[in-house]
């Protein structure tokens, strides 16, 4: 609560996200040693949850419009070229 209320009052509050200033305090956390550098947590994390979060944002992700297109005009610039060679 006081962080949002900072967040909106403050100059500096309204420049940053809250992921930016969640990242913020866990860096000066783990740089104070406040959390451990190493964790049977952090393996499960990376070993199962990560490869899981990453294929459900690819699932919903919509690639159709991001392959280049083979359409029949640019095929047909190219029989075009070879016939009048």
């Amino acid at each position: 609560m006081a962080l949002q209320v900072a967040q909106e009052r403050t100059a500096l509050g309204r420049l940053l996200s809250a992921p930016v200033v969640a990242l913020l305090l866990g860096l000066g956390g783990a740089a104070a040693g406040l959390l451990p550098a190493a964790s049977a947590t952090y393996d499960a994390v990376w070993q199962f949850l990560m490869p899981l979060a990453a294929a459900l944002i690819l699932l919903e992700a919509d690639l159709r419009g991001q392959a280049p297109e083979h359409s029949a005009s640019s095929n047909r610039s190219v029989a075009c070229s070879s016939a009048h060679a």
